[in-house]
């Protein structure tokens, strides 16, 4: 498939995908906390996300989780961070 062409699913693909995804949204709105815990993923988006809210002041300490193992593989290694919107201020 041309990089130009975007691929075509169903309408029962489109809706099943967007049930799973508001499913995970949850709806819920970010407030100050004590602490975070930012659980260890080899997304880098996690860590940059929690750092973002840390610093306009959610939380006065953040703890990550997981251990230090490398990437499973190259397209991993290669991940970008993705970030949707602009980070609320406290």
């Amino acid at each position: 498939m041309p990089q130009h062409q975007q691929r075509q699913i169903t309408d029962e693909q489109f809706h099943d995908a967007t049930l799973i995804w508001n499913y995970h949204q949850m709806g819920h709105e970010l407030r100050p906390c004590s602490a975070a815990i930012g659980l260890g993923s080899h997304d880098l988006g996690v860590a940059s996300a929690a750092a973002d809210l840390y610093r306009v002041g959610f939380f006065p300490v953040v703890v990550f989780s997981g251990g230090n193992s490398p990437p499973p593989g190259p397209v991993f290694r290669a991940a970008r961070p993705c970030t949707t919107g602009s980070m609320p201020s406290a």
